[in-house]
């Protein structure tokens, strides 16, 4: 339940998995709440009280979009901006494979104009280090014409949110702050801890930048090893999962990560490559993400590649019907941002395969602006295991052979495709 509202206003740039958990948690805090997002149709659909996302309840939403003093729009203009303002916009890569900050301009631009001095502007977007320092606080006071640092505080904290998880929250999650001068980094760092969030002061700006690129980057590196590892035990009939098993009873040294069909969502296939972007530019090598880059990219092709094999060593090829269980990039949501569904969907297709696709969260899935066909209840030649959402139907009722790259459900003696009786 929402406090009483406080005299301070926090301006919330972006609505989406960041900045609608920003929102809702200072608007939970007491704090009065400018929405800010460029889409219309983001807050037609919070004022309706759908979140949208699942890390936000609908109960949530609607507290915060029927409070009085709570202001949705896509025009600064027309809204009041307040003490605290704190930015959430994404930050993709360009078709090039670049990093993308031209939503980081843009909301700069947007709030520049607006704010007064002693304003608190922190930047919450993943990107390369040094960009609070080099681009978005020189932005703000071009626009401004107050000094960051002195007459305006600004700060880094990277966001952490992790989509459907309900143990590690926005507010239980610590958050990492680092501020342009030490004055910055308080005023950032008590702001989050009015919002109940536990914080860890970073030495500066570019060093917060740079811890939010070494978890994920940890995260994408390891994930290619274990796919790398997972294929070198299906050629030496090992069970993968279980040497995994064995290696996690150490209480020491060895964090466990598991295999897939690849590498998804909206942190972890993007967030490398702001790294080797600023390493490239300051002369610096990164030759393990580019290799941990090709082993992620080349599993897609891999899992249809021994689809393909298996049918055609039972007659099956062409025409097999083909079963992908769950699309999204993770357990329980309905997320489908870079999912390794759309890598493999392709991959398929160049076979001259057409999948169908089953996803109790998913209810329409396009690749490359062809509709994958909804699973339509008949028994499939084989189902790809992709995702394992809670309550779904078990692929061994689905098909008659399955083949799990997740490695959680591999024969122990036979990984890969099995034959169901």
């Amino acid at each position: 339940m929402s406090q009483e509202r406080t005299a301070a206003r926090v301006t919330v740039c972006g609505l989406g998995y960041v900045g609608l958990s920003v929102a809702v948690a200072a608007h939970d805090a007491g704090y009065a709440v400018t929405a800010y997002d460029v889409d219309e149709g983001v807050l037609a659909r919070l004022k309706r009280g759908n979140p949208g996302i699942s890390n936000v309840t609908a109960a949530q939403v609607t507290s915060l979009a029927e409070d009085p003093t709570t202001v949705m729009t896509h025009d600064l203009d027309q809204a009041p901006v307040g003490d605290v303002a704190v930015v959430c916009v994404p930050t993709p890569l360009t078709p090039g494979g670049a990093p993308d900050t031209s939503a980081i301009v843009d909301a700069a631009n947007a709030l520049a104009g607006r704010i007064a001095p002693g304003t608190l502007v922190t930047l919450e977007s993943t990107t390369w280090p040094g960009t609070t320092e080099e681009l978005f606080a020189p932005l703000l006071a071009r626009g401004s014409g107050l000094d960051p640092g002195t007459e305006l505080n600004v700060a880094f904290s990277p966001e952490r949110i992790d989509p459907g998880n309900r143990t590690h929250t926005f507010t239980t999650t610590p958050k990492v702050v680092g501020g342009l001068t030490a004055g910055c980094a308080r005023r950032a760092a008590d702001f989050y801890r009015s919002l109940g969030v536990p914080v860890v002061v970073a030495a500066g700006t570019r060093e917060a930048e740079m811890s939010k690129l070494l978890e994920n980057t940890y995260r994408f590196v390891n994930i290619s090893f274990v796919n790398e590892f997972a294929a070198v035990c299906d050629a030496m009939d090992i069970d993968a999962m279980d040497a995994i098993r064995c290696a996690s009873s150490k209480p020491f040294g060895f964090t466990p990560f598991t295999p897939g069909a690849g590498i998804g969502g909206h942190c972890i296939p993007v967030d490398p490559f702001y790294l080797t972007h600023k390493a490239d530019e300051v002369g610096a090598r990164t030759p393990m993400i580019s290799a941990a880059d090709a082993v992620n990219r080349s599993v897609p092709d891999a899992v249809a590649e021994q689809v393909r094999t298996y049918l055609l060593g039972e007659g099956l090829h062409p025409g097999a019907k083909v079963l992908l269980c769950g699309v999204s990039y993770k357990p329980d949501v309905a997320d489908l941002r870079m999912t390794p569904a759309i890598g493999v969907v392709r991959a398929l297709r160049a076979r001259a395969i057409e999948p169908s696709f089953v996803d109790p969260f998913v209810p329409e899935f396009v690749v490359d602006d062809r509709p994958v066909a909804p699973w339509a209840g008949d028994v499939a030649d084989v189902a790809i295991v992709l995702q394992k959402h809670t309550g779904a139907p078990p692929p061994e009722e689905l098909a008659h052979a399955v083949y799990d790259p997740t490695g959680a459900r591999r024969p122990v003696r036979a990984p890969g495709l099995r034959r169901v009786p």
